[in-house]
């Protein structure tokens, strides 16, 4: 960060990876009088926007991660057990997962979360809590998965408990990757939510590129739900058998 301000930059795209100490860092730029765009993930204790910023572009807040779990808990038409798997415990996003799936469950009175674990985006470590879960509880029919690569451990751990993935098991992901839209378009998976990184930081190189030429800001939250790219492709950031052929995966 010290460097970053060391070269004296007419202005900067900022991606903080921590609430806290990504508010300590901003403050920092804030103070060089040079426009800031915040990109990835909130901070300052806020949900989205920080005032003092020129923008806010993301995908991976609270709301998002709410969308996504309700999405799958709708699919519940009876009582149903779920499992959720998340990333690093004691991070900001993992507080955002789980802050998110506690709100959707009190909107679907039919679904309970039976096993709620971090998997720390390893595969492996989703597998072990997936084949746990279903010792325990072998009547668990969602499970939800904040990573695809995450959700490959999931699926495996399904398969390996003797039950059919997309099917005794219905399982919902985050990422939109090629392997995540090969096992929607395969039947494994019914679902992965995406995530557009790289329209991510377009998006905030558009809004200080636009600040540079009129001063003016974009207050408030771009979420990229409404990107040109989901619009015109699947027109929902929910992919599904039914509408996986209309969107490319960006890695």
């Amino acid at each position: 960060m010290q460097d970053a301000i060391q070269q004296k930059f007419d202005g900067y795209v900022f991606a903080p990876v921590a609430d806290a100490t990504g508010c300590q860092y901003f403050k920092l730029l804030k103070a060089t009088g040079k426009p800031v765009v915040n990109i990835n993930s909130p901070m300052c204790g806020n949900k989205d926007y920080t005032k003092g910023t020129v923008g806010f572009v993301a995908m991976q807040t609270t709301s998002f991660f709410q969308q996504h779990a309700e999405n799958a808990f709708k699919s519940c038409t009876s009582a149903c057990e779920v499992l959720a798997v998340g990333g690093y415990t004691g991070s900001d996003l993992f507080t955002r997962w789980e802050t998110a799936i506690k709100a959707a469950a009190k909107k679907y009175p039919k679904v309970t979360v039976v096993v709620d674990q971090a998997g720390s985006f390893d595969p492996g470590a989703a597998l072990q809590v997936t084949q746990d879960a279903l010792r325990a509880h072998p009547n668990i029919s969602v499970a939800i998965s904040s990573w695809d690569d995450m959700t490959r451990g999931i699926e495996q751990g399904v398969t390996s408990s003797g039950k059919k993935p997309g099917k005794d098991v219905r399982i919902y992901s985050v990422g939109g990757t090629r392997q995540g839209l090969a096992s929607v378009a395969k039947g494994t998976w019914n679902g992965t939510t995406v995530l557009l990184p790289y329209e991510e930081s377009q998006y905030g190189v558009v809004q200080l590129g636009r600040y540079f030429a009129t001063k003016k800001t974009s207050p408030g939250f771009t979420y990229l739900a409404k990107a040109q790219v989901v619009v015109d492709g699947t027109n929902s950031i929910f992919i599904t058998a039914s509408n996986v052929s209309k969107f490319a995966a960006e890695y």
